[in-house]
């Protein structure tokens, strides 16, 4: 309610005149003011603010002018118990906290004993003390363990996301769960998505959700691999296609000169790239391999060999690495960047087992020439073990020399049964032809060039050239 009659003056009382009215004749506060009836005025003014203010008290159920003062005073109670559990009272200055000190310990104690962090805790998410501990905090604790997601996580896990227990679980955290099941998430896998990705219970399905698997769907991801990707990088769902999924697949696309389909398998394969942070570290890993020498067709097959090689600081590990096989296996400058795109895990290689690899190698008869000449044409060398490649050598030793090796060192990374079985029958044929020609082929075409090699060929024709006169 408002004040009747008169106007406002600048203090904010109502200023009233003493003059006659129009109806006498003279003008609107024309006459002089009388001691003691502005004074008497105020006075009534004084009133009429308290009895609007407590009217509007009561509008707000705030009861009177001395029950708000009451409330303020039980309030600021509060407030010191909980600067007291180590709580700064700016983070409850605008939350609605239960007025009794009571009420505030208990739910303190409970959540201390779920042992959790009080201060911490609210400092997340300072509402989470308006939660009642039979309506809101055990109904969640209780869905969450049926999930399931155990109990000695739940600490992590509430302390990463404590507005879950100011959740609804029916309105708020059943949907994303059968959101998750329906993208082919498996039932027993959705605690430790949860568990890893907590903010997933306060999203909403219709919203950055379906718009994420909508975008990665329509640039080539099956469909019925988006559970799979979930599982490995839970926040994927969490990410805005518009601003963080979009531009992270059209930079790989534009980089790696890729259609966006095949980034779409590079990303079903190794979601964990959408994580990586654009501008620090896809944008400098790229820079790094370039600087090293790779063109794009060779980053290409790094990448697509080995997608976590995005995800490491290159530009500390790759120098060292090229000096390493530059000096030890003798590798001219031309040679390293066909040895990373070949082998892209050797930037996390131990030095100490690649140097036993290049040792087998000249343990069975192969100069330093030759050693950097199988390295080249085959980097994956670097990656077996001594034992499998002296097998191999043995192998191939026994049936061609070493120049054969050198002049197809691919030859390297077949499995040892079948380069047993080839030359064993190649041998028993009396079939002679380059390792390539017999490695480099599938089983149907190498029993073809057997058959070929082994149908006798026709005596050669006797052609008599006939005099004419």
């Amino acid at each position: 309610m408002g004040w009747r009659g008169g106007r406002r003056g600048a203090a904010g009382r109502k200023m009233v005149t003493c003059g006659v009215g129009r109806e006498g004749g003279e003008k609107r506060g024309g006459g002089e003011r009388e001691e003691g009836v502005e004074i008497e005025e105020e006075s009534e003014n004084e009133e009429g603010k308290r009895e609007w203010w407590e009217e509007e008290f009561r509008r707000r159920g705030r009861g009177t002018v001395e029950q708000a003062g009451a409330e303020e005073a039980r309030r600021a109670a509060v407030v010191a118990y909980l600067e007291g559990e180590g709580v700064a009272a700016e983070l409850v200055g605008d939350v609605a906290l239960p007025l009794d000190v009571g009420v505030v310990q208990e739910r303190v104690a409970f959540l201390r004993s779920l042992g959790l962090d009080v201060a911490e805790v609210v400092g997340r998410y300072p509402p989470v003390l308006c939660g009642s501990i039979t309506r809101n905090y055990i109904p969640v604790l209780a869905h969450l363990e049926s999930i399931p997601i155990p109990r000695a996580h739940l600490p992590a896990f509430l302390t990463c996301y404590p507005r879950v227990l100011f959740c609804s679980v029916r309105i708020d955290l059943q949907p994303v769960l059968h959101y998750l099941l329906g993208l082919g998430v498996p039932p027993p896998a959705l605690g430790s998505v949860l568990t890893r990705c907590p903010p997933l219970l306060g999203l909403r399905p219709e919203g950055s959700m379906s718009t994420s698997v909508a975008y990665l769907v329509g640039i080539g991801v099956d469909m019925r691999a988006i559970g799979a990707m979930v599982v490995q990088l839970p926040q994927l769902l969490a990410m805005r296609a518009a601003t963080t999924i979009r531009p992270k697949a059209a930079f790989l696309a534009h980089a790696l000169a890729m259609p966006l389909p095949h980034v779409a398998r590079l990303l079903q394969a190794r979601p964990q790239l959408l994580a990586l942070d654009l501008n620090h570290q896809l944008h400098p890993a790229l820079a790094a391999l370039h600087g090293a020498g790779l063109s794009v067709p060779q980053m290409r097959a790094a990448v697509t060999a080995f997608p976590h090689l995005l995800a490491l600081p290159l530009a500390n590990l790759l120098p060292p690495t090229l000096l390493w096989l530059s000096s030890h296996a003798h590798l001219p400058p031309a040679s390293l960047a066909g040895v990373l795109a070949g082998l892209p895990q050797v930037v996390l290689a131990d030095k100490a087992q690649m140097a036993l690899k290049l040792q087998a190698l000249q343990q069975h008869g192969f100069s330093q020439q030759q050693v950097a000449a199988v390295v080249a044409g085959c980097p994956q060398v670097l990656g077996q073990r001594v034992e499998t490649i002296g097998r191999k050598l043995a192998l191939l030793l026994l049936h061609r020399a070493h120049a054969d090796v050198v002049a197809f060192p691919p030859c390297l990374a077949c499995k040892a049964e079948v380069l047993k079985e080839r030359l064993g029958a190649a041998q028993a044929a009396g079939v002679r032809g380059s390792l390539e020609w017999l490695l480099d082929c599938s089983d149907t075409t190498f029993q073809e060039h057997l058959r070929t090699e082994l149908v006798p060929l026709p005596p050669p024709v006797e052609v008599v050239m006939q005099e004419y006169d």
